[in-house]
C-alpha cells in the first residue's frame, strides 16, 4: 500500500492484480513512515501481517488512521479475474513454502493446483501470510459491505485504466509503467487460467470467489 500525504492518494495493493507495477512507478510518492511493504507484527491484530497487502478489516482494527486516509484521499486499487489470479496466487504459494522448484514439473504443479484450490479457507486467506495473495479481492475494496476503496482499474487492461486513474488523482501524465507479473514465468510460460482447470477446481474458484466475481463484473463461466 502507498499513502502519498503530498498528492493526496492512497493505493491499496490487492494482491496479485499489477501492484508491483503501480508501486515501481508511485513510490517515490509514499510518505507512510514506515512504509507499509514487508511482514510486520501487530500487537492490536496479535499476529504478523503483510503491510503490503493489508485486507482493509486488518488496516482498520491495526492502523486506524491509516483506514481514515481511504477516506480523506483520493483511493484506488486494480482487480483482476479471480481464475488467472488464483494461478497466480498459487505460484506465490510455492514460493513462500519452498516449492519453487517444483513449479517446473508441470505435472506436479497441476496436481498440487488442485489441492491447493481445495484448501482454500476464509481465515487462512485473510491472516496467513503465506495465503493473503488468495484473499478475495472485494475485501481490499469493501468493509462491512460499504465500498470504502474509490475507484480500481483492471488489470486486463491495466495501461488503460492506469492512465486514467493517474489522471485522476491529480499527477502529471505519465507513460504508464510496464506490468511486472512474474507468475507466467514461475508456471513455465503456461497462460494463467488455461490448462489449470478441471470441473471441481473451476466450481470451487467460482464459490469461493462469487463476490469478486459479481462486484468486479468478471465472467463465472469455467476457463
Amino acid at each position: 500500500m502507498i499513502i502519498s500525504d503530498r498528492a493526496r492518494f492512497v493505493f491499496v495493493h490487492n494482491p496479485k492484480a499489477a501492484g508491483t507495477s503501480v508501486r515501481r512507478r508511485l513510490a517515490p510518492l509514499d510518505d507512510a513512515a514506515p512504509p507499509f511493504w514487508k511482514f510486520a507484527f501487530s500487537l492490536r491484530l496479535g499476529r504478523v501481517v503483510d503491510r503490503a497487502h493489508i485486507p482493509l478489516e486488518d488496516l482498520e482494527r491495526a492502523y486506524p488512521r491509516a483506514f481514515a486516509k481511504l477516506a480523506a484521499y483520493r483511493s484506488f486499487t486494480f482487480v483482476r479475474d479471480p481464475y488467472a489470479r488464483t494461478v497466480s496466487s498459487f505460484a506465490e504459494w510455492c514460493v513462500r513454502t519452498g516449492r519453487k522448484r517444483k513449479l517446473t514439473d508441470p505435472a506436479w504443479a497441476r496436481s498440487r493446483f488442485g489441492d491447493y484450490v481445495a484448501a482454500l479457507d476464509p481465515a487462512r486467506v485473510k491472516s496467513d501470510p503465506a495465503w493473503i495473495h488468495a484473499c478475495p479481492q472485494h475485501l481490499f475494496v469493501f468493509r462491512r459491505g460499504v465500498q470504502v476503496c474509490a475507484r480500481w482499474g483492471r488489470t486486463e487492461r491495466f495501461q488503460a485504466d492506469y492512465a486514467h486513474i493517474v489522471d485522476w488523482i491529480g499527477l502529471d501524465p505519465e507513460a504508464p509503467p510496464e506490468q511486472h507479473n512474474q507468475s507466467r514465468h514461475r508456471t513455465q510460460g503456461q497462460p494463467l487460467g488455461q490448462g489449470w482447470y478441471d470441473a471441481a477446481a473451476s466450481a470451487r474458484v467460482a464459490a469461493f470467489y462469487a463476490a469478486d466475481f459479481e462486484l468486479f463484473g468478471y465472467d463465472r463461466a469455467a476457463p
